[in-house]
């Protein structure tokens, strides 16, 4: 339809002649950049962001003696959440980020053209990230409402994303909605399920759905 075409949504292909309504949006490439520049990783650091000092502050101001990962840029946003900052607000699904030679240096870009203060911290940062992913989900599931012509229940996070909490929980909270997070392994998962069906494991969809519910630990985070 041509709601759905403006709105980019599409129509994918899937098991047993099945078609997903599928719109493409940001997942955490953003979150997954600005952990690799942190670490030094040398062929996602722009030496513009170098000149400008950005990169360096972040790395000096919130250096923890180890390799940064994924619980350490969480903590940073909780924290930054907590002290009552603002988050400013990006355009995720910008072709901008897609990949840029400095994923810090082009959120911090983004801020300063939209007239936003520019993140000073990482928790600043990665709050500006957060925020903007979330309301980005948001968006997409109120788009998918007015398209579909119907509300949904919930919403469902699969794969190592899942494992955010701050994104989970931002995402109840903006969309209103509980989010069902998990399980981790969803590609893979799906993937078996589809061979266990062929060799008569399981007799229908239905029945493998039940059993990965029953299997795997699905975390419910309340709006």
């Amino acid at each position: 339809a041509e709601g759905a075409f403006r709105a980019n949504f599409t129509n994918e292909g899937g098991y047993h002649f099945r078609y997903r309504f599928l719109k493409n949006i940001m997942g955490l490439w953003m979150i997954q950049s600005i952990r690799r520049e942190l670490n030094g990783i040398t062929y996602v650091v722009d030496e513009k962001a170098i000149r400008k000092g950005r990169l360096h502050q972040y790395m000096r101001v919130e250096g923890l003696g180890h390799e940064i990962d994924f619980p350490d840029l969480i903590k940073a946003a909780d924290e930054a959440e907590a002290a009552g900052v603002v988050a400013s607000i990006v355009n995720v699904n910008d072709d901008r980020f897609l990949a840029p030679d400095s994923m810090i240096e082009e959120i911090c870009a983004a801020c300063e053209e939209s007239g936003q203060p520019v993140p000073e911290t990482l928790g600043e940062l990665m709050l500006c990230v957060y925020e903007s992913l979330a309301r980005c989900y948001r968006d997409a599931v109120e788009g998918l409402t007015a398209l579909a012509g119907h509300g949904y229940a919930s919403v469902n996070i699969v794969g190592g994303g899942c494992r955010d909490d701050h994104l989970n929980r931002r995402t109840a909270e903006l969309c209103g909605l509980p989010v069902y997070a998990g399980p981790v392994e969803g590609t893979a998962l799906g993937n078996l399920a589809v061979q266990m069906l062929a060799d008569g494991v399981f007799p229908h969809l239905r029945a493998v759905r039940a059993a990965i519910a029953e299997s795997f630990d699905v975390q419910k985070v309340e709006p």
